[in-house]
C-alpha cells in the first residue's frame, strides 16, 4: 500500500488505522457464538476508473488483532466514501507483493503464479496448506499455515480479491 507494507498475521489492525488516520476499527460479533467474531478497517479508493473498496480484517480467535484477511472489490463509479473513508494518496497505489490487483488480467495471474488458477463458482483460487519453519526468539518453530488467495475475474480482468492467512504452532 504505497509507503506502507501490510503483512498478514504481522501488521496490527490498530496500527494500520493509526497510520492511515482511520482509527475506527470496527467489530462484528456473531450473535450467540463463541467464535467467528472479527474486526475490520475499510477504505474507498477513488481514481480515474471505477472506485474500489478495500477491507482489512482480523479474525478475533486466530488473529489476535493482526490482519488475517484482505478483501477488495470494484464499486460503481458513482460510489463515494461513507463509512469507509478515502484512502490517502500516500498509501496508494495498492497491490499485492506480486503486483496483482484489481484490473490485472487472467493472463497476468497465470504468468505470476506459473499455472492457471482453480476456478470455482466464478472465483479463481490459489490455495496453500502446509508447514513452515520460522525463527521465533532465536529458535526454529514449525507452524501450520493455511493461505487462500482468490480472484473474481470477469471478462479477463480481476474485479475482486479475497486473501486470508491463518497459522498455528
Amino acid at each position: 500500500m504505497g509507503r506502507l507494507h501490510v503483512v498478514l498475521e504481522s501488521t496490527e489492525l490498530k496500527a494500520l488505522g493509526t497510520d492511515t488516520n482511520n482509527v475506527l476499527v470496527r467489530h462484528y460479533a456473531v450473535p450467540g457464538a463463541a467464535s467467528g467474531n472479527f474486526e475490520w478497517l475499510c477504505f474507498t479508493i477513488l481514481g480515474d476508473g471505477a472506485a474500489q473498496r478495500i477491507w482489512f480484517t482480523s479474525d478475533d480467535e486466530m488473529g489476535g488483532g493482526t490482519i488475517t484477511g484482505i478483501i477488495a472489490t470494484v464499486l460503481p463509479a458513482s460510489t463515494r466514501p461513507t463509512a469507509c473513508p478515502t484512502l490517502q494518496n500516500a498509501m496508494q497505489p495498492v497491490h499485492l507483493d506480486n503486483g496483482m490487483w484489481i484490473g490485472s488480467t487472467s493472463n497476468e495471474l497465470t504468468q505470476v503464479f506459473g499455472y492457471a488458477p482453480r476456478n470455482r463458482q466464478g472465483w479463481s483460487s490459489y490455495l496453500y496448506s502446509g508447514s513452515v519453519t520460522l525463527t521465533e526468539h532465536g529458535k526454529g518453530v514449525e507452524f501450520d499455515v493455511v493461505n487462500a488467495l482468490e480472484f473474481d475475474v470477469h471478462k479477463g480482468k480481476i474485479r475482486a480479491i479475497r486473501l486470508s492467512q491463518i497459522s498455528s504452532s
